[in-house]
This record gives C-alpha cells, structure tokens and sequence, in this order.
C-alpha cells in the first residue's frame, strides 16, 4: 500500500491510507477487479487466475479509452484545429450516442427492447423485440447480443432505429450466456457448431502483430522461431475467424483443423481464379 500511495505522490497526487482501502474497495465491488492481499509478500495482487470473466482487461480497456477521450478533449480545449491530424477509422452514426445509453440501460434494468434494424444481407429493415444482454465490441464497433426467439443474436448499434424501452421485464443469466462467446471470434456463435484446436503457423515477421493484436484472447504460443510463429487457439471455426486468417493471404498457414484448412484453401483458389481470368 505504501508504495502505491508512494508512486501516487511522484505523480503530484496525495491520496491517504483511507483514500486507498475506499478506491481498492471502489475497484472490487463496482467493477469485480480480482485485488487479493499476499499474506506471504505482504501486498497487493491482481488475481489473474482467478479472473475468469477478464474484468481486469475490460477495465483497463475502458481506462484507455477515457484517456484517450481526456487527452482529446484537453486539446480541443487548446484548439480546434487538432481536428486537423486526427483521421478516424470508422463513419460516424447521429443515432449511436442515443442508442448506447438505452440499450445499456436496458441491460442492467433487464428490459425487453423493441426497435427496426437494417441487417446488410437484406434490402429492408426488420421489427425486433429481444432481450439485452450485454454489450460487445468488435472491429471498433459495438454490437447488442441479445435474445430473439430462443437464439441469441448481434445488432450493430449503428444500424439500429426507432429503439423502444418497454415495459417487459425478463430474467437471463448473462454470465452464462457470455461464457457461450468466450470460444468464438467475433460474433458468430452456432449452437451446432462445435469448439475446436486450431492451429495458425504465421511468418515470423507477423509475430509482433499477432501478439498485439490477438486473433484470440485465450490463443497459445506453439513455435517461435526463424522460420514460423504458431499458435494455438480453442475456439468454434466460424466466419470472422476465417475472415481474421484470410486477411494474412500467404503469410498464414492453417494447420488444424482439416475442415478449416479446407475453407481457407478454397477460398485462396476462388480469389486465383479471379486473377487469372481475363476481365
């Protein structure tokens, strides 16, 4: 504790030992934080072993993105035309901040949601009423997995209109549900379709990207070497992990399983063909 408090002081922040137990206790019942005492090294730890739902890295993820909001902010309280240097990466949705703060809502208090959704497949859009469950972020947008009709579907937020709180209330093991899309890459998840060892044998110059940037949270590092960096993931093979494999083009190799290994190569040869044909 005191070389917390120590580290706070260099950083021109007083905080005293009352502040500390009240912030340490702030950490574990608001935001689940794993913060254990070590009888044996006489400080404090955060338990990743016994972190199974990940609150630690969603909670240092959200402290990213506050700081960077906060540094954004104090620069435009400098200048506007910092606008200048910065380029973001997606389209931004007049409906998003709105819809963000409802749906969320609607999650903690458990109430059903009625709203039209615009899928990408489909030329119109559809009316829903689900359940919310919990919000999930992917490719730097966020999606509402939800209930409809017994299975659990993702609504990109953004193309979400006409959204209504009703009345309805329901009851959902959520944590359950989340532990349904702990073995899944992105947003698929079929009931049919089974977990699996996949394999990935990457070019060692991918090495640092896909460490930084996971294919899977839970992947494991195989091989390391001058010739191959391999990694192992348990998860179900759906379309945004080929997707994620595909976009390596030669510098990845499927390994297992043999059904994927097939996918990925059919699908090289469909884009071969393409470039061989005369257009």
């Amino acid at each position: 504790m005191n070389d917390i408090i120590k580290l706070f002081e260099e950083k021109e922040i007083t905080i005293t030992d009352r502040t500390f137990y009240r912030d340490r206790k702030a950490l574990i019942d608001g935001y689940n934080m794993p913060i254990t005492y070590c009888n044996v090294n006489k400080g404090y730890f955060i338990d990743d072993a016994n972190d199974a739902h990940h609150e630690t890295n969603r909670f240092l993820q959200l402290m990213q993105e506050m700081i960077t909001a906060n540094s954004v902010s104090g620069l435009f309280s400098e200048n506007t035309k910092y606008l200048t240097y910065l380029e973001f990466e997606n389209q931004p949705s007049s409906m998003f901040h709105n819809v963000f703060e409802e749906v969320l809502t609607a999650t903690q208090k458990k109430q059903k949601i009625k709203f039209r959704y615009q899928s990408y497949i489909k030329n119109k859009s559809e009316l829903y009423e689900t359940k919310p469950l919990f919000l999930k972020q992917y490719q730097n947008r966020w999606y509402i997995i939800a209930e409809h009709n017994k299975t659990y579907k993702a609504f990109a937020l953004e193309r979400i209109e006409d959204l209504e709180l009703t009345a309805k209330k329901f009851k959902a093991d959520v944590d359950k549900v989340k532990q349904l899309f702990r073995n899944v890459v992105g947003l698929t998840n079929s009931d049919k379709q089974p977990v699996e060892k996949v394999v990935l044998r990457f070019h060692p110059s991918q090495k640092s990207y896909v460490q930084s940037v996971p294919v899977h949270r839970q992947q494991q590092q195989l091989a390391d070497n001058e010739t191959e960096f391999t990694i192992a993931l348990l998860v179900k093979p759906n379309f945004e992990l080929k997707q994620q494999v595909l976009k390596y083009g030669s510098l990845v190799e499927v390994l297992q399983p043999k059904t994927l290994r097939q996918e990925v190569k059919q699908e090289h040869q469909k884009a071969l063909k393409l470039y061989r044909e005369n257009r």
